[in-house]
Protein backbone atom coordinates (compact mmCIF):
# COMPACT_ATOMS: atom_id res chain seq x y z
CA UNK A 1 0.00 0.00 0.00
CA UNK A 2 1.27 2.94 -0.71
CA UNK A 3 1.84 5.84 1.76
CA UNK A 4 1.02 9.25 -0.26
CA UNK A 5 4.08 11.65 -0.09
CA UNK A 6 2.39 14.34 1.49
CA UNK A 7 5.29 16.71 1.44
CA UNK A 8 5.12 17.21 -2.23
CA UNK A 9 2.50 18.93 -4.15
CA UNK A 10 3.62 16.73 -7.09
CA UNK A 11 5.87 14.38 -8.56
CA UNK A 12 9.27 15.33 -10.38
CA UNK A 13 12.84 15.77 -10.57
CA UNK A 14 15.29 17.48 -8.50
CA UNK A 15 18.53 17.75 -10.16
CA UNK A 16 21.87 18.58 -8.39
CA UNK A 17 23.53 22.01 -9.70
CA UNK A 18 27.09 21.38 -10.52
CA UNK A 19 29.33 24.06 -8.47
CA UNK A 20 29.69 26.23 -11.82
CA UNK A 21 26.52 26.36 -12.74
CA UNK A 22 26.11 30.26 -13.25
CA UNK A 23 22.20 29.66 -14.48
CA UNK A 24 19.66 32.48 -13.10
CA UNK A 25 18.24 31.89 -10.05
CA UNK A 26 14.19 30.93 -9.56
CA UNK A 27 13.98 30.16 -6.00
CA UNK A 28 16.10 30.66 -3.20
CA UNK A 29 15.47 28.17 -0.30
CA UNK A 30 17.51 28.76 3.13
CA UNK A 31 20.32 30.26 1.42
CA UNK A 32 20.09 27.52 -0.96
CA UNK A 33 19.36 28.59 -4.61
CA UNK A 34 17.37 26.30 -7.44
CA UNK A 35 18.57 27.48 -10.54
CA UNK A 36 16.62 28.18 -13.61
CA UNK A 37 18.83 25.72 -15.54
CA UNK A 38 17.56 22.68 -12.71
CA UNK A 39 13.94 23.84 -13.29
CA UNK A 40 13.67 23.46 -17.58
CA UNK A 41 15.79 20.30 -17.13
CA UNK A 42 12.76 18.99 -14.28
CA UNK A 43 10.38 20.21 -16.62
CA UNK A 44 11.67 18.94 -19.29
CA UNK A 45 11.79 14.76 -18.30
CA UNK A 46 8.45 15.24 -16.98
CA UNK A 47 6.27 16.58 -20.18
CA UNK A 48 9.11 14.47 -22.48
CA UNK A 49 8.46 10.83 -20.66
CA UNK A 50 5.09 9.09 -20.72
CA UNK A 51 6.23 6.56 -18.19
CA UNK A 52 7.31 9.82 -15.80
CA UNK A 53 3.44 10.56 -16.35
CA UNK A 54 2.20 7.29 -15.45
CA UNK A 55 4.20 6.79 -12.47
CA UNK A 56 2.92 10.42 -11.29
CA UNK A 57 -0.60 9.72 -11.89
CA UNK A 58 -0.12 6.49 -10.48
CA UNK A 59 0.81 8.15 -6.85
CA UNK A 60 -2.15 9.45 -7.10
CA UNK A 61 -0.94 12.80 -8.56
CA UNK A 62 -2.28 15.22 -11.08
CA UNK A 63 -0.34 18.12 -12.85
CA UNK A 64 -1.49 20.67 -14.49
CA UNK A 65 -1.39 20.99 -18.69
CA UNK A 66 2.39 21.67 -18.98
CA UNK A 67 2.38 22.74 -22.43
CA UNK A 68 2.45 26.55 -23.74
CA UNK A 69 1.97 27.83 -26.76
CA UNK A 70 4.72 26.62 -29.49
CA UNK A 71 7.16 24.40 -29.04
CA UNK A 72 9.53 23.69 -26.13
CA UNK A 73 7.40 25.76 -23.74
CA UNK A 74 5.90 25.07 -20.61
CA UNK A 75 2.74 27.10 -18.61
CA UNK A 76 3.48 29.02 -15.87
CA UNK A 77 0.97 27.45 -13.66
CA UNK A 78 3.36 24.04 -14.58
CA UNK A 79 6.28 25.75 -14.04
CA UNK A 80 5.34 26.68 -10.45
CA UNK A 81 3.98 23.45 -9.43
CA UNK A 82 7.66 22.20 -10.50
CA UNK A 83 9.24 24.93 -8.83
CA UNK A 84 7.57 23.71 -5.60
CA UNK A 85 8.23 20.36 -5.50
CA UNK A 86 12.29 21.45 -5.83
CA UNK A 87 11.77 23.69 -2.92
CA UNK A 88 9.95 21.13 -1.13
CA UNK A 89 12.31 18.07 -1.15
CA UNK A 90 15.56 20.78 -0.75
CA UNK A 91 13.07 21.59 3.02
CA UNK A 92 12.59 17.56 3.81
CA UNK A 93 16.88 16.99 3.54
CA UNK A 94 17.17 20.51 5.47
CA UNK A 95 14.88 18.84 7.77
CA UNK A 96 16.59 16.06 8.15
CA UNK A 97 20.04 17.52 8.33
CA UNK A 98 18.56 19.48 11.18
CA UNK A 99 17.91 16.41 12.72
CA UNK A 100 21.33 14.76 12.12
CA UNK A 101 19.77 12.11 10.29
CA UNK A 102 22.00 10.56 7.02
CA UNK A 103 20.34 8.94 4.15
CA UNK A 104 22.05 5.63 4.20
CA UNK A 105 22.36 3.05 1.73
CA UNK A 106 19.56 0.81 3.44
CA UNK A 107 17.43 4.01 3.33
CA UNK A 108 17.88 4.52 -0.54
CA UNK A 109 17.39 0.02 -0.86
CA UNK A 110 13.92 0.51 1.26
CA UNK A 111 12.97 3.29 -0.87
CA UNK A 112 13.67 2.03 -4.21
CA UNK A 113 11.38 -0.76 -2.79
CA UNK A 114 8.88 1.37 -1.97
CA UNK A 115 8.74 2.74 -5.11
CA UNK A 116 7.96 -0.70 -6.95
CA UNK A 117 5.31 -1.41 -4.35
CA UNK A 118 4.04 2.36 -5.26
CA UNK A 119 4.10 1.27 -9.12
CA UNK A 120 2.77 -2.27 -8.71
CA UNK A 121 -1.24 -0.74 -9.03
CA UNK A 122 -2.49 -2.52 -6.30
CA UNK A 123 -5.49 -0.21 -6.49
CA UNK A 124 -6.15 -0.21 -9.74
CA UNK A 125 -5.26 3.28 -10.51
CA UNK A 126 -2.68 3.13 -13.76
CA UNK A 127 -4.04 4.62 -16.87
CA UNK A 128 -4.60 3.28 -19.44
CA UNK A 129 -1.81 1.92 -21.57
CA UNK A 130 0.72 2.67 -18.64
CA UNK A 131 3.12 -0.26 -17.48
CA UNK A 132 3.32 -1.32 -14.13
CA UNK A 133 5.85 -2.42 -11.49
CA UNK A 134 9.02 -2.89 -12.69
CA UNK A 135 8.53 -2.37 -16.40
CA UNK A 136 7.65 0.85 -15.81
CA UNK A 137 10.66 1.77 -13.30
CA UNK A 138 12.96 0.52 -16.39
CA UNK A 139 11.45 3.15 -18.65
CA UNK A 140 11.82 5.87 -16.30
CA UNK A 141 14.17 8.46 -16.91
CA UNK A 142 17.37 7.71 -14.61
CA UNK A 143 17.24 10.88 -12.87
CA UNK A 144 13.34 10.79 -12.42
CA UNK A 145 13.62 7.21 -10.59
CA UNK A 146 16.48 8.52 -8.97
CA UNK A 147 14.72 11.49 -7.07
CA UNK A 148 11.77 9.28 -6.62
CA UNK A 149 13.15 6.61 -4.62
CA UNK A 150 15.37 9.38 -2.92
CA UNK A 151 11.79 11.08 -1.82
CA UNK A 152 10.64 7.72 -0.41
CA UNK A 153 13.54 7.11 1.65
CA UNK A 154 13.73 10.53 2.79
CA UNK A 155 9.97 10.81 3.72
CA UNK A 156 10.23 7.20 5.76
CA UNK A 157 13.15 8.64 7.42
CA UNK A 158 11.56 11.91 8.73
CA UNK A 159 8.47 10.05 9.85
CA UNK A 160 10.38 7.28 11.73
CA UNK A 161 12.77 10.24 13.24
CA UNK A 162 9.20 12.45 14.44
CA UNK A 163 8.15 9.11 15.88
CA UNK A 164 10.78 8.17 17.13
CA UNK A 165 11.02 4.42 16.47
CA UNK A 166 13.54 2.39 13.58
CA UNK A 167 13.05 1.17 10.09
CA UNK A 168 16.60 0.12 9.99
CA UNK A 169 17.01 -3.40 8.95
CA UNK A 170 17.27 -5.13 12.55
CA UNK A 171 14.09 -3.35 13.72
CA UNK A 172 12.17 -4.74 10.70
CA UNK A 173 13.55 -8.20 11.00
CA UNK A 174 12.45 -8.19 14.73
CA UNK A 175 9.09 -7.28 13.74
CA UNK A 176 8.89 -10.12 10.89
CA UNK A 177 9.98 -12.53 13.66
CA UNK A 178 7.42 -11.32 16.18
CA UNK A 179 4.21 -11.08 13.84
CA UNK A 180 4.45 -14.56 11.61
CA UNK A 181 1.23 -14.96 11.48
CA UNK A 182 0.88 -11.61 9.56
CA UNK A 183 2.73 -12.94 6.75
CA UNK A 184 0.99 -16.33 6.50
CA UNK A 185 -0.28 -17.45 2.81
CA UNK A 186 -2.45 -20.17 1.78
CA UNK A 187 -1.81 -21.96 -1.35
CA UNK A 188 -5.59 -22.58 -3.70
CA UNK A 189 -6.73 -24.40 -5.91
CA UNK A 190 -9.83 -23.51 -7.49
CA UNK A 191 -12.50 -25.22 -9.96
CA UNK A 192 -15.81 -23.07 -11.19
CA UNK A 193 -18.58 -24.66 -12.54
CA UNK A 194 -21.92 -23.45 -13.89
CA UNK A 195 -24.66 -25.05 -11.05
CA UNK A 196 -24.39 -26.53 -7.45
CA UNK A 197 -25.17 -29.48 -8.53
CA UNK A 198 -22.53 -30.52 -10.74
CA UNK A 199 -19.85 -29.03 -7.93
CA UNK A 200 -21.37 -31.55 -5.36
CA UNK A 201 -20.93 -33.83 -7.90
CA UNK A 202 -17.22 -33.01 -8.23
CA UNK A 203 -16.43 -32.67 -5.09
CA UNK A 204 -18.07 -36.31 -4.21
CA UNK A 205 -15.33 -37.77 -7.07
CA UNK A 206 -12.26 -36.27 -5.22
CA UNK A 207 -13.21 -36.98 -1.37
CA UNK A 208 -13.50 -40.71 -3.58
CA UNK A 209 -10.15 -40.19 -4.98
CA UNK A 210 -10.36 -37.90 -8.12
CA UNK A 211 -7.41 -35.78 -9.17
CA UNK A 212 -8.64 -31.93 -8.10
CA UNK A 213 -5.88 -30.83 -10.69
CA UNK A 214 -7.52 -33.39 -13.10
CA UNK A 215 -10.98 -31.89 -12.27
CA UNK A 216 -10.07 -28.81 -12.28
CA UNK A 217 -8.86 -29.25 -16.18
CA UNK A 218 -11.94 -31.13 -17.44
CA UNK A 219 -14.47 -28.88 -15.66
CA UNK A 220 -13.70 -25.55 -14.06
CA UNK A 221 -14.75 -22.85 -16.25
CA UNK A 222 -11.85 -20.31 -15.57
CA UNK A 223 -10.19 -20.26 -18.37
CA UNK A 224 -6.57 -18.80 -16.76
CA UNK A 225 -6.52 -21.42 -13.72
CA UNK A 226 -7.81 -24.94 -15.54
CA UNK A 227 -4.87 -25.18 -17.65
CA UNK A 228 -2.74 -25.48 -14.58
CA UNK A 229 -5.54 -27.51 -12.59
CA UNK A 230 -6.97 -24.87 -10.81
CA UNK A 231 -3.54 -23.33 -9.11
CA UNK A 232 -4.57 -19.62 -8.31
CA UNK A 233 -1.45 -19.32 -6.03
CA UNK A 234 -0.79 -18.39 -2.46
CA UNK A 235 -3.05 -15.02 -1.39
CA UNK A 236 -1.83 -13.78 2.24
CA UNK A 237 -4.51 -14.93 4.80
CA UNK A 238 -4.91 -11.46 5.33
CA UNK A 239 -6.60 -10.79 1.62
CA UNK A 240 -7.97 -14.06 2.26
CA UNK A 241 -9.51 -12.59 5.49
CA UNK A 242 -11.74 -9.85 3.19
CA UNK A 243 -13.28 -12.28 1.20
CA UNK A 244 -16.32 -13.80 3.83
CA UNK A 245 -17.16 -16.52 1.47
CA UNK A 246 -13.78 -17.67 1.05
CA UNK A 247 -12.37 -17.37 4.43
CA UNK A 248 -15.30 -18.71 6.17
CA UNK A 249 -15.03 -22.08 3.72
CA UNK A 250 -11.36 -22.55 4.28
CA UNK A 251 -12.27 -22.15 8.66
CA UNK A 252 -10.57 -25.55 9.43
CA UNK A 253 -9.64 -26.86 5.96
CA UNK A 254 -6.32 -29.07 5.99
CA UNK A 255 -3.90 -28.92 2.84
CA UNK A 256 -5.75 -30.99 0.16
CA UNK A 257 -8.72 -31.30 1.58
CA UNK A 258 -11.72 -29.71 -0.38
CA UNK A 259 -13.72 -26.93 0.84
CA UNK A 260 -18.17 -27.38 0.25
CA UNK A 261 -19.27 -25.48 -3.03
CA UNK A 262 -20.28 -22.22 -2.39
CA UNK A 263 -21.78 -19.48 -5.09
CA UNK A 264 -20.39 -16.67 -5.81
CA UNK A 265 -21.56 -13.64 -8.51
CA UNK A 266 -19.54 -12.80 -11.49
CA UNK A 267 -19.02 -8.99 -12.99
CA UNK A 268 -21.93 -9.94 -15.62
CA UNK A 269 -24.45 -10.45 -12.60
CA UNK A 270 -24.14 -14.48 -13.30
CA UNK A 271 -23.50 -16.28 -10.41
CA UNK A 272 -21.41 -19.47 -10.35
CA UNK A 273 -20.05 -22.19 -7.99
CA UNK A 274 -16.61 -22.92 -6.62
CA UNK A 275 -14.56 -25.56 -5.29
CA UNK A 276 -11.32 -24.54 -3.06
CA UNK A 277 -8.39 -27.24 -2.41
CA UNK A 278 -5.98 -26.25 0.60
CA UNK A 279 -2.43 -27.27 -1.52
CA UNK A 280 -0.14 -25.75 1.09
CA UNK A 281 0.49 -23.42 4.05
CA UNK A 282 3.52 -20.92 4.45
CA UNK A 283 5.20 -17.99 5.57
CA UNK A 284 6.26 -15.04 2.99
CA UNK A 285 9.88 -14.79 2.87
CA UNK A 286 11.16 -11.37 4.86
CA UNK A 287 12.69 -9.95 1.45
CA UNK A 288 9.59 -9.95 -0.07
CA UNK A 289 7.27 -8.24 2.70
CA UNK A 290 10.42 -5.31 4.23
CA UNK A 291 8.37 -2.89 2.69
CA UNK A 292 5.09 -3.61 4.18
CA UNK A 293 6.73 -4.58 7.17
CA UNK A 294 7.73 -0.69 7.34
CA UNK A 295 4.45 0.63 6.03
CA UNK A 296 3.24 -1.52 8.98
CA UNK A 297 5.69 0.42 11.50
CA UNK A 298 5.58 3.88 10.12
CA UNK A 299 1.47 4.16 9.37
CA UNK A 300 -0.27 5.16 12.95
CA UNK A 301 1.95 8.20 12.73
CA UNK A 302 1.13 9.10 9.74
CA UNK A 303 -0.61 12.09 10.94
CA UNK A 304 2.67 13.58 12.09
CA UNK A 305 3.69 14.49 8.49
CA UNK A 306 1.00 17.19 7.11
CA UNK A 307 1.50 19.30 10.33
CA UNK A 308 5.42 19.04 9.88
CA UNK A 309 4.82 19.94 6.13
CA UNK A 310 3.19 23.35 7.26
CA UNK A 311 5.75 23.81 9.79
CA UNK A 312 8.29 23.44 7.27
CA UNK A 313 6.37 25.55 4.36
CA UNK A 314 5.27 28.39 7.01
CA UNK A 315 9.00 28.96 8.48
CA UNK A 316 11.34 28.63 5.58
CA UNK A 317 12.61 31.52 4.43
CA UNK A 318 12.29 31.36 0.47
CA UNK A 319 12.57 33.79 -2.56
CA UNK A 320 10.86 33.27 -5.95
CA UNK A 321 11.18 34.59 -9.12
CA UNK A 322 7.80 36.31 -9.92
CA UNK A 323 7.35 34.60 -13.43
CA UNK A 324 7.20 31.74 -11.60
CA UNK A 325 4.34 32.59 -8.88
CA UNK A 326 4.93 34.40 -5.19
CA UNK A 327 6.01 32.76 -2.23
CA UNK A 328 2.83 32.38 -0.28
CA UNK A 329 4.61 30.94 3.27
CA UNK A 330 2.47 27.67 4.17
CA UNK A 331 0.31 27.74 0.91
CA UNK A 332 3.65 27.53 -0.98
CA UNK A 333 3.91 28.94 -4.50
CA UNK A 334 0.85 30.76 -6.01
CA UNK A 335 0.55 31.24 -9.72
CA UNK A 336 1.66 34.61 -11.18
CA UNK A 337 -1.28 36.62 -12.31
CA UNK A 338 -1.43 37.86 -15.37
CA UNK A 339 -1.79 41.43 -16.35
CA UNK A 340 -5.02 43.00 -16.91
CA UNK A 341 -6.50 42.45 -20.31
CA UNK A 342 -6.37 46.10 -20.93
CA UNK A 343 -2.98 45.32 -20.84
CA UNK A 344 -2.12 42.49 -23.36
CA UNK A 345 -1.94 43.22 -26.82
CA UNK A 346 -3.36 40.01 -28.10
CA UNK A 347 -6.10 38.95 -25.31
CA UNK A 348 -6.93 35.54 -27.01
CA UNK A 349 -3.24 35.00 -26.47
CA UNK A 350 -3.35 34.87 -22.87
CA UNK A 351 -6.70 32.25 -22.83
CA UNK A 352 -6.99 30.00 -21.14
CA UNK A 353 -5.28 31.71 -18.01
CA UNK A 354 -1.64 31.14 -18.22
CA UNK A 355 -1.61 29.27 -21.57
CA UNK A 356 0.83 31.62 -22.94
CA UNK A 357 4.66 30.34 -22.93
CA UNK A 358 6.33 32.64 -20.15
CA UNK A 359 9.59 34.32 -20.86
CA UNK A 360 12.65 32.59 -19.54
CA UNK A 361 10.26 29.28 -19.57
CA UNK A 362 11.81 27.98 -22.51
CA UNK A 363 12.67 24.20 -22.50
CA UNK A 364 15.74 21.88 -23.35
CA UNK A 365 15.05 19.32 -25.92
CA UNK A 366 15.40 15.62 -25.13
CA UNK A 367 15.68 14.71 -21.53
Amino acid sequence: MKRLLSLTLVAALAVTASACNVSPVAATVDGQQITQSQLNQAMAIVMDSAAADCSIEMQGQQLSNPNGVGTSSATALFAGEELQTLVNNELISFDLAKRHVAVTSDDIAAGRQDFLVALANQNGSAPQNCPTGQQLYDALPATFAQQQVQSFAEIDLLLATMAGISIGPSALQAYYSAHQSAFAETCLSAIVVSSQAQANSIRAAVVAGSSFATEAQQNSLDQTTAPQGGAIGCPADSAIATNSAVSQQLTGLGINQVSQPFEQQNSDGSTSWVLLEVTGRTVQAYSQVTSQIRNDLLSPHSSLLQPEAQRLLSSANVTVDPRYGQWQGAKGISAPVPPPMRFVLSPAADQPSLAAPVSGLSLPSGS
